[in-house]
């Protein structure tokens, strides 16, 4: 967690710089640290700018995984907004008496159990993603997977627990399922033991998907 706080408060400090080309060079090294330092037609030198040169920010720019954390922090910040805004459906929908007069499946989990996995699906997806980034050669695809599923991941809140439409919430949480099935089959040779992090999310959709099923079928 202090690490974490850490980088943050560098992150913050950044983006108080001043001078635009050190901002450029920063997000560049960031987002493409690879294509950056192999590119011939780059015309600045991979070295901390300037600015950086204080030993507190030399020692963390040096450091192998710095690029990594920011990438991680952004994609938590992004995966937690979508566990948000479907907070804010769950919170009323789950009590309603409308969901707790459905028949439900034996194998359905506890309550707590739902924030437990839930929050602990998106840390590890958030590391998942932020290594994807990096390693992943056809990174368009990878944005277009990663925003199609979260939208579906918002979108399946309202559409069972505000509309109560089982049947389109089926169809959304199958095409989820699928969609992760993606990141673990397709990506696989270029993530490794990497897609490890993404399994909890996609055995936790099959679950989920089973649960959805049922309600169809016996209500």
């Amino acid at each position: 967690f202090n690490s974490i706080l850490l980088y943050i408060i560098v992150l913050w400090r950044f983006l108080l710089l001043r001078r635009r080309n050190d901002i450029f060079h920063f997000c560049l090294i960031i987002l493409a640290p690879r294509k950056v330092a192999s590119s011939p037609h780059h015309s600045f030198s991979i070295s901390p700018p300037r600015s950086f040169a204080s030993p507190f920010y030399l020692t963390l720019y040096k450091q192998k995984n710095f690029a990594m954390w920011l990438r991680t922090i952004i994609f938590l910040v992004i995966n937690f907004a979508a566990l948000g805004i479907g907070g804010l459906f769950t919170s009323k929908g789950v009590p309603s008496q409308w969901y707790q007069n459905l028949n439900k499946a034996p194998w359905t989990p506890p309550g707590w159990m739902f924030g437990f996995a839930w929050t602990f699906i998106m840390i590890s997806f958030a590391f998942y993603m932020a290594y994807a980034w990096e390693n992943i050669a056809k990174r368009n695809l990878l944005i277009i997977l990663f925003a199609v599923q979260w939208v579906l991941n918002v979108a399946w809140n309202p559409v069972f627990f505000k509309y109560h439409e089982v049947t389109l919430g089926l169809v959304v949480i199958v095409s989820l399922t699928v969609l992760l099935g993606i990141f673990v089959f397709m990506f696989y040779n270029s993530m490794k033991y990497w897609t490890l992090l993404v399994l909890p999310y996609f055995i936790w959709l099959l679950i989920a998907s089973s649960l959805n099923a049922y309600i169809l079928f016996k209500n």
